[in-house]
């Protein structure tokens, strides 16, 4: 119904009574919007902004129905709305309200909800990876914006914001896992009507991985480094006008990626990918509800607000840590930690497979811990433990030493009991 590319309604910001409408509202995705059904309703009457405006109101009232519901019977029930609420606004601006009768009010249809497929962990990562060339620049953009919307569970509207100095120092020169996103109301709108100015949100490592690689490309193929203002996402082609990618721009990339692995276009949108993270964050035991709504961007209600420590990142990116996002399976990540650990404590590979890692508990890891210890005087000297890799450096300045970084992206560091005894 809308007419194609994203400048159809330019012609509106040189007509004054639609411009001045317009530029009333800070969100830009509101002013396209609005801009964008307001020219299906003058290219449907065939009037201008001020003939329309001059139109008696029973007659304007008549020419927008008349198009909201050609729309609506097309099947296209969100745009009818938002043509009837875009007419609204512009008569209300211009003190002329329109006053739809309640019988006449397009109503708000929760169609999509019905049928709705929330992409499981496998499906995404079939849908980042659907170019098989692993190399290829369209591969490299489309898995970090995939896994990046997935990882951290942020609306579309506000990835298309995220400039690089929001992860700058947590990529160059080495990744830091997990990398921590802040998200204030200026990159995401929707917060100020929860009454939030921020909240933080994180990527795990393969998401991390992805958005390193991208920005690699980037640098290799511009020329030079890149700054701090810059988006992230830019445009594809090279000589957009736009400085970032947007939002309808990912959401034919999702649906492109959708399709090319066998699932129904129709059927999934990035708000999905949103509803995907949430439901990584309900598999997950460990996470309370507080932290799951803390990191989705809601706000807590009633008092449970003022008893969730929104300050201490530490604690809530390690919550954050026990959900597995990555591309690895539950059991394939316990594997992979537990393995770790028992080189640290010189176990060969033969008695590593003879363990089997991925059945180990924790409880199970303490006991092999001690029984090494018990067994071998030179790890009974030392002393070993995890911490946030960017707090390594204090603990280097007190004697540890950096043996290595876990899946979590915890740091693993050790030092000998005598260097202890004697500090």
């Amino acid at each position: 119904m809308y007419l194609p590319g994203p400048k159809s309604y330019e012609v509106l910001l040189k007509d004054p009574l639609a411009a001045d409408w317009l530029e009333s509202y800070g969100n830009l995705k509101t002013r396209e919007d609005y801009a964008r059904a307001f020219m299906v309703i003058l290219r449907g009457t065939g009037f201008t902004s001020k003939q329309l405006l001059d139109l008696d109101k029973g007659e304007a009232r008549k020419r927008i129905l008349a198009i909201a519901r050609e729309c609506l019977e097309a099947g296209h029930g969100a745009a009818a709305l938002q043509i009837q609420t875009a007419a609204s606004a512009f008569f209300e601006h211009h003190d002329k309200p329109l006053g739809f009768k309640k019988n006449q009010r397009i109503k708000k249809t929760r169609k999509k909800i019905g049928i709705e497929v929330i992409p499981k962990k496998s499906q995404v990562y079939a849908m980042a990876d659907y170019i098989k060339k692993a190399d290829s620049p369209d591969r490299i953009r489309t898995r970090a914006i995939l896994l990046c919307l997935f990882q951290s569970g942020v609306r579309v509207g506000c990835l298309s914001k995220w400039t690089i100095g929001l992860v700058r120092e947590q990529l160059y020169p080495n990744i830091q896992v997990p990398v921590r996103l802040k998200i204030t109301n200026q990159m995401d709108t929707k917060l100020s009507s929860y009454g939030l100015s921020y909240y933080y949100t994180f990527l795990q490592h393969e998401g991390t991985t992805a958005l390193r690689k991208y920005l690699d490309w980037r640098i290799q193929t511009g020329g030079g480094n890149l700054n701090d203002q810059d988006y992230i996402f830019k445009p594809s082609r090279k000589f957009a006008k736009n400085k970032r990618t947007e939002p309808d721009r990912v959401l034919q990339l999702v649906k492109t990626a959708a399709k090319n692995t066998g699932l129904d276009p129709k059927t999934v949108w990035t708000h999905a990918l949103r509803k995907s993270f949430r439901k990584v964050l309900n598999a997950t035991p460990e996470l309370d509800e507080d932290t799951k709504e803390a990191l989705m961007g809601h706000r807590l209600p009633g008092s449970r607000e003022n008893y969730f420590d929104l300050h201490d990142l530490d604690e809530i990116a390690g919550k954050y840590m026990k959900a597995n996002f990555d591309q690895t399976t539950d059991d394939q990540a316990l594997a992979i930690l537990n393995r770790r650990f028992l080189l640290m404590m010189d176990y060969s590979d033969k008695q590593i497979e003879q363990l089997n890692p991925a059945t180990l508990s924790d409880e199970q890891m303490q006991d092999l811990l001690r029984k090494k210890g018990g067994n071998n005087q030179q790890t009974q000297n030392v002393e070993q433990d995890v911490v946030p890799m960017r707090k390594v450096k204090k603990w280097i300045k007190q004697g540890w030493e950096y043996v290595g970084q876990l899946p979590s992206g915890e740091a693993i560091v050790k030092r000998n009991v005598m260097y202890r005894e004697a500090s």
